[in-house]
């Protein structure tokens, strides 16, 4: 994981259409915040010639007369950059953003250019909506491919959220789940935006604080977490509801690779609380 004695990089996968600017408001604050610089992509994506794009492309709107494949993409990358330099700018300018910024739009096929671009644009975070708007296809799968397929931290924006700075994060975990290597770089990777961490273990166990502060690995985690707290539910809504209580600005969460029929069968924590909750979702995906 990319951390220290670096410049933190944030990739933001834009949203951005006419007359919104998506998650661009909150994420440039955040990045701000942490004082990382950014990179703004774009995605006009080609998998469907009909004009029709997925919710990162700008302006979803087709003039009715026939046009060629080519002349459609021309069209939608031409809105997409005069979208893009406007909400990006008038941001920017609003904000005073300190970080160096650059912002590309980019043809192609969004999973494709999102995994390339956090390997090889030395990205530290990549920062995308946490659910699909309208009814193209830009699905959860779809999201939840590059939550799997990216090699860094993906954080999660629910839709229409306004900043505040994150006060502190809760990781949801049970060390009969995480090992406590997954659990420290977790914990690192968010001190190091300067953002204190607390600990949801989420079995019910009351006697798992003294395992964590008592065991030799788990010790580092103990030193590194400035709260302890104990739920009895895996469901996503109980929490949801404890974190918001608690007031956390952020919740980080493990996941795992699962098979087809895993997914078919039940979604994972992330896909269920992405989909109800206002809090931003920081995932590490093992």
């Amino acid at each position: 994981m990319k951390l220290k004695n670096k410049v933190l990089k944030t990739l933001i996968l834009s949203d951005i259409n006419h007359n919104n600017s998506g998650i661009i408001p909150y994420a440039l604050r955040f990045c701000q915040d942490i004082n990382s610089d950014v990179r703004v992509v774009h995605v006009v994506d080609t998998r469907d010639n009909q004009g029709i794009y997925s919710a990162y492309s700008a302006s979803q709107n087709v003039t009715p007369e026939v046009q060629s494949f080519d002349e459609i993409i021309r069209k939608e990358t031409k809105k997409s950059e005069d979208y893009v330099a406007k909400h990006v700018g008038r941001e920017v300018s609003v904000i005073n953003f300190q970080g160096k910024i650059e912002h590309e739009v980019i043809v192609g096929q969004l999973d494709e250019i999102i995994t390339r671009e956090c390997s090889n644009n030395d990205i530290s975070l990549l920062v995308m909506a946490a659910t699909p708007e309208g009814d193209d296809w830009s699905t959860t799968d779809d999201i939840f491919y590059l939550v799997a397929h990216t090699p860094v931290p993906v954080l999660l924006l629910p839709s229409g959220i306004s900043y505040t700075k994150p006060g502190k994060a809760f990781y949801v975990a049970s060390p009969k789940e995480q090992t406590h290597t997954e659990v420290e770089k977790a914990i690192g990777f968010t001190r190091s935006l300067n953002i204190p961490v607390e600990a949801m273990i989420t079995d019910g166990n009351k006697e798992q604080r003294q395992f964590i502060k008592n065991e030799n690995d788990w010790k580092t985690v103990a030193e590194s977490t400035t709260g302890f707290h104990v739920i009895d539910s895996t469901d996503e809504m109980s929490i949801h509801e404890f974190a918001r209580r608690k007031d956390a600005g952020m919740l980080l969460i493990f996941e795992k690779k699962r098979n087809i029929l895993q997914r078919v069968v039940n979604k994972s924590l992330t896909e269920k609380l992405s989909a109800i909750t206002e809090i931003p979702v920081l995932v590490f995906y093992n």
